[in-house]
Parts: structure tokens; sequence; C-alpha cells
């Protein structure tokens, strides 16, 4: 086999591994969980109940990575979706909160 084509042939493998990964984005390998630091965010009408689906945007988080240095939230530029409160209060809009991918569903805790 020549160089070229096995270049060639890394090159379509690299392609469907990524196909694959990308078919597979929301599910967490066996025995993980898909976690996400989201923000919670309006679509048209935010909540007015603890126990419903929130909009929620995924966020990139930064700062420094050092003893005691503040860190920081930035929107990921990824579309909205929906997740679940389990919790008993209702977070109030632009609140950080950590979601989980359970079951096909994302959902999160806020007790307030």
């Amino acid at each position: 086999m020549t160089v070229a084509a096995s270049e060639a042939q890394r090159l379509r493998l690299d392609d469907t591994r990524m196909a694959d990964s990308h078919t597979r984005a929301e599910q967490a390998p066996d025995g993980c969980t898909a976690i996400l630091v989201c923000q919670t965010t309006k679509v048209t009408t935010y909540p007015t109940s603890a126990k419903a689906y929130y909009a929620v945007q995924a966020q990139l988080v930064g700062g420094t990575e050092t003893e005691g240095s503040a860190g920081s939230y930035s929107s990921d530029g990824t579309s909205v979706f929906y997740a679940l409160n389990l919790g008993s209060v209702i977070p109030p809009q632009g609140t950080i909160v950590v979601c989980y991918y359970v079951d096909y569903r994302w959902v999160f805790r806020y007790d307030g």
C-alpha cells in the first residue's frame, strides 16, 4: 500500500469516526452521564412553575485555574435546548445550573 493510499484510508476512518460520534453526541459512554454547565434563558415565556421544562443554553467555563481565582461563564454559541427542573424552586432567569442527560432527557435540580 502506498503512503498516499494509507493517508486517504486514515482520513476516511477519521470521517467515519467523526460521523459516528456526531450521531451519538447526546449519548454518554456506558456507565457515564453527560453533564453540561448551562444558563437558564427565555425563548417565549419563562416558566412560572418549579417542576417544568426550562430553556437552557450550554456555557463555556473560563477563568484562571488557580486556587482562589474567579471563574467565568460565557455562551458556547450552541442552540437553546430544554431541561426539566427536578427541584422545588423556580430559578431566576439567567441562573447557572448543572444539567445531566438521563434517559434521553436533560434535567437539573434547583432548590434555591
